[in-house]
């Protein structure tokens, strides 16, 4: 993140909190990420973690099993952008990085639930159904799940998708009810990969972004799935 967070002038964001006396850099505030769970074990996020809960396994466990460890790598860019927020792990997709829909708005309902006592102000899905759908063809299985959201003041952010569609974004970041992003390389050009269209909102990095992976290590990994917990 030693690069990325310049991009977005987070860096200079953070110094500016003090003075401003406005919780620019999360304090107060939760995230939570719907995802494969996050190694709450790893150094670099330690008390930052709470709540967590495994819609996979039918426990309250959300520790990350994924191969890439992509819920853990999506929490390090979450923790540095907003380093005084806390993470919520949902965890809604499985080792493989499979995620079930019924599991997906179980996650998005459990959020909403919790909103009040944890303070949740954002919840962040890096995943999708690889489909290209613009506002007049996108599904609406978790319309009214993201609408509740909405409607307790939580931004919904979504991974536009990694499939190169050029007029079309995956859902659920179709959604009118949610925000939908898409990845820039370091140089801030439009990621050859990223699902784009009508549809999509807004771009932050995602390439070759540097975060936390399980078992206390770093590690690249790219994809809009990484763009997203930039916003």
């Amino acid at each position: 993140l030693q690069d990325s967070l310049p991009l977005i002038r987070a860096n200079d964001t953070h110094l500016l909190n003090s003075a401003a006396n406005e919780t620019i850099t999360g304090n107060g505030q939760s995230v939570c990420i719907i995802d494969t769970g996050v190694d709450y074990t790893h150094q670099a996020l330690a008390g930052k973690i709470i709540q967590g809960i495994d819609f996979v396994n039918n426990d309250a466990d959300a520790m990350d099993d994924n191969g890439l460890s992509h819920g853990t790598h999506i929490a390090g860019i979450v923790s540095a952008v907003a380093p005084d927020a806390r993470i919520v792990p949902v965890k809604s997709c499985d080792a493989s990085g499979g995620c079930l829909a019924s599991n997906i708005l179980a996650g998005i309902d459990y959020c909403t639930n919790r909103s009040a006592e944890l303070n949740i102000s954002v919840i962040s899905g890096s995943l999708g159904d690889a489909g290209q759908y613009d506002s007049a063809n996108c599904p609406d299985w978790f319309e009214p799940a993201l609408l509740t959201a909405n409607s307790l003041g939580i931004i919904n952010v979504y991974a536009s998708g990694n499939n190169g569609y050029q007029n079309g974004v995956s859902y659920p970041s179709c959604s009118q009810f949610s925000l939908s992003v898409g990845a820039t390389d370091k140089f801030d050009s439009i990621a050859g990969f990223t699902n784009r269209g009508s549809r999509l909102d807004v771009l932050a990095p995602g390439v070759s972004i540097n975060s936390t992976l399980r078992n206390g290590g770093y590690g690249l990994l790219s994809g809009t799935s990484m763009a997203t917990p930039f916003v």
